[in-house]
């Protein structure tokens, strides 16, 4: 019998009196009434839908499955390297989506998938598309490539990466900044409208105000525990600091820079990197993420995972 891996997904929250509020459990082995479609990624990698859509969706899910074939390649063209391993996605209709939620599904342990996500649709909605949920759309357009990209980041060298217990490297601000660029630049190409109003709920502009924010950035880890304001806002100054890094280089470019000289750049080496490709230094490439070339800041949303 094969090995299985546990995989699991929660939203959660709190009333005023700090007591937690009511999940719904999910377990989509004990659901009746899935099925799967699988759908080629290319490589030998493939997509996994198990839904409880009914099978005269089929077109729906179709078109979503064509968005992560998209987005795959998007993220290859934009970085020159290949996603390893595919995705197994549950798409579970209610008749009321559970705000707060905790899934859990086994899976084989030998399955080659770079994602397992579970996302949430509320009855009559539909799948992709004007008027689709906002929990599908922000995972096939915003959640799903930055997680991807985390994977091109590792798949081959390019900077050290946190281990947990261990103190900050002082990479994450270009790793989280990597991610998040690309994950909206794919959903400035496949939807518009959607990052226009992820922007408008997130009031990014108003986050590059605050000065500590440009100090904080470079000591920012995995086990870092600032506030969940930092935190988001933190990923939205990562990511124009990339921004303003790519005005002087291809990322295809710098990622190979770094491959070549072994993936093992920490902090002062990326800064190193950075004066070598740019000229500048720590404090040009803040004010280069906080003024940007074209006067505003350009289409941005966080995701805060």
């Amino acid at each position: 019998m094969a090995a299985a891996a546990v995989f699991t997904q929660e939203a959660s929250g709190t009333l005023a009196d700090g007591s937690r509020i009511a999940q719904t459990v999910i377990q989509p082995d004990a659901m009746p009434g899935l099925r799967v479609m699988a759908y080629e990624l290319g490589a030998g990698r493939r997509l996994e839908i198990h839904t409880n859509l009914d099978s005269a969706r089929g077109a729906e899910i179709d078109s979503l499955a064509a968005v992560v074939g998209r987005c795959y390649g998007f993220l290859e063209t934009a970085t020159g390297r290949r996603v390893p391993g595919g995705v197994l996605l549950y798409v579970l209709e209610y008749p009321r989506r559970p705000r707060y939620y905790r899934f859990r599904a086994e899976v084989d342990d030998s399955a080659d998938w770079n994602e397992i996500r579970v996302a949430l649709l509320q009855a009559g909605n539909p799948l992709v598309g004007p008027g689709a949920g906002a929990h599908v759309t922000e995972f096939i357009f915003d959640t799903l490539p930055h997680e991807l990209t985390h994977s091109l980041l590792t798949a081959e060298p390019t900077v050290r990466h946190d281990l947990d217990g261990h103190p900050p490297l002082g990479t994450r601000w270009f790793i989280e900044g990597v991610c998040e660029k690309l994950a909206k630049d794919f959903a400035a190409a496949e939807a518009p409208e959607f990052l226009h109003t992820a922007l408008r709920m997130r009031h990014l502009d108003g986050s590059f105000m605050r000065p500590e924010l440009g100090s904080i950035v470079w000591k920012w880890g995995q086990a870092s525990e600032f506030s969940l304001i930092d935190e988001t806002e933190l990923y939205g100054l990562a990511m124009m600091m990339v921004t303003a890094w790519l005005e002087h280089i291809d990322l295809t470019d710098l990622l190979d820079r770094m491959s070549r000289r072994g993936g093992d750049i920490a902090g002062e080496g990326l800064l190193n990197l950075l004066r070598e490709t740019t000229g500048m230094d720590r404090t040009q490439l803040l004010a280069g993420a906080c003024n940007p070339a074209g006067g505003d800041f350009p289409a941005a949303a966080l995701s805060v995972r």
